[in-house]
């Protein structure tokens, strides 16, 4: 799920920060799913120093960020690999402006960490850099529109499509608006009026881009769900495309120029996930689930692949599906560890190696109390001895320092627990890393796993 911080999540943590935490691991174990292993990492929040534990997820490239704000209204990013190892300091994000801001829609995409900002009608984007290669930047990118509803952006290939539900100051439609602008914030359309008029329309799901162009799905009253698209090249607006009166809306755009849509069956209260085309031409079935329409996180990475992480009367739970949305496994508990009862997911990513990334907390049936974790479910690649999810010729002299000498392995690469390290060097499917596994390691790295 694209969409990481609601407005009014981050508007909660603007009028009451988060304290600043330490990360601890308590829990680190393989699993077997879908007959793959899979190491599960676990951190704790612990009141003492900064860590990120316990906020927003956005899953990139094998990897995960977070996003702060401090009692000071500083915005920081925190970014992990995917064995749930930091990578370097916060990185400061800049200030938040003063309250009656509200921010929301981070997005990891193109390099950058994107972050809207809504205030005095202005919804503006401020880009941060999380290689720390270049300074903040902020720009405006829609003004003079009261906000309502939703605000949303997608990144791709040096462009932003960014969309906002409201109304018009300087002019009389409510509506949805957009803008495509680049990445330093040059506008390439002016404020386009996607869905406008007294239908009382309000933006679905996510902003997508495609190598066609920008789509965003928009519901109206009387009740249907249209699709409008704005095509690349001379950024030109299609007509409206009907796509039917059940709940409808965006969830991605995929790597083929295809949109993943999610649709509610309002009777059986569930959710049922569908292929499109990029004009909203819908591709076989819808492809029912056991989600519920709210409360539960169902993120679809560039694969077509989902992780869902739910919290149901109290208890949180996990669950993976191939990219045809079968489920891998059976519903997990996902709270191992927690000392108060009652569970809630913050939030959840799932990444193209298949890493799929939970925040999420523990309370009492109060809410006095809070425990914060960040949990990481990582696929355990055979012959990716180096740890960065791939087999490739870089795992050669950890395979050979694996093979020979454990102790010596195991300084190099801390952060692969001993348990697994028979399991990356297993190539041979016998359980462990021995001589017989050399002849198929030069295998898999010539053809293939």
């Amino acid at each position: 799920m694209r969409t990481r911080h609601t407005p009014l999540l981050l508007a909660l943590l603007l009028a009451f920060p988060l304290p600043a935490v330490a990360q601890e691991v308590i829990l680190r174990d393989v699993l077997t799913i879908g007959g793959q292993p899979y190491l599960r990492t676990q951190l704790k929040a612990d009141a003492a120093n900064v860590s990120g534990v316990g906020h927003g997820i956005e899953a990139a490239d094998g990897e995960c960020i977070t996003v702060t704000i401090d009692d000071q209204d500083r915005l920081f990013v925190h970014k992990f690999d995917r064995w749930l190892r930091r990578l370097g300091d916060p990185i400061d994000g800049g200030m938040v402006p003063p309250p009656g801001t509200y921010a929301g829609s981070t997005l990891w995409r193109g390099g950058f960490v994107w972050i809207m900002l809504y205030d005095d009608l202005v919804l503006s984007v401020r880009r941060i850099d999380p290689r720390r290669e270049s300074p903040n930047l902020d720009f405006v990118a829609i003004s003079n529109i009261f906000w309502e509803g939703r605000f949303g952006l997608d990144a791709r290939d040096g462009v932003l499509f960014v969309v906002i539900s409201g109304n018009e100051t300087d002019g009389d439609e409510f509506g949805v608006f957009g803008r495509i602008l680049t990445y330093d914030g040059t506008p390439l359309t002016p404020r386009l009026r996607l869905a406008v008029g007294p239908i009382t329309p309000q933006y679905s799901g996510n902003p997508a881009l495609t190598t066609e162009g920008a789509a965003v799905v928009f519901r109206r009253v009387p009740p249907g769900r249209y699709i409008r698209n704005v095509y690349s090249g001379e950024w030109t607006m299609s007509p409206w495309q009907f796509l039917g009166d059940v709940q409808v809306g965006l969830w991605r755009a995929l790597p083929d120029g295809n949109l993943v849509l999610w649709r509610i069956d309002q009777v059986a209260n569930r959710v049922s996930l569908q292929k499109a085309a990029f004009n909203g031409t819908f591709i076989g079935d819808p492809v029912p689930l056991d989600i519920l329409p709210s409360g539960e996180h169902f993120p679809v990475n560039a694969h077509a692949e989902m992780g869902v992480a739910a919290a149901r009367n109290g208890v949180a739970t996990y669950q993976l599906f191939d990219n045809q949305w079968h489920p891998k496994h059976a519903q997990t508990a996902l709270a191992i560890g927690a000392t108060l009862p009652v569970h809630r997911i913050a939030d959840a990513d799932y990444s193209d190696d298949g890493t799929l990334w939970i925040s999420w907390y523990a309370t009492t049936s109060a809410f006095q109390t809070f425990e914060d974790y960040l949990t990481a479910i990582t696929p355990l690649t055979p012959g990716d001895l180096d740890g960065d999810g791939r087999l490739t010729n870089f795992d050669i002299d950890p395979f050979v320092l694996a093979l020979t000498n454990r102790e010596a392995y195991q300084a190099a690469f801390p952060h692969i627990p001993p348990e697994a390290i028979d399991i990356l060097g297993d190539l041979n499917g016998d359980g462990v890393l021995t001589n017989f596994d050399i002849d198929p390691f030069v295998e898999a790295l010539v053809n293939g796993p």
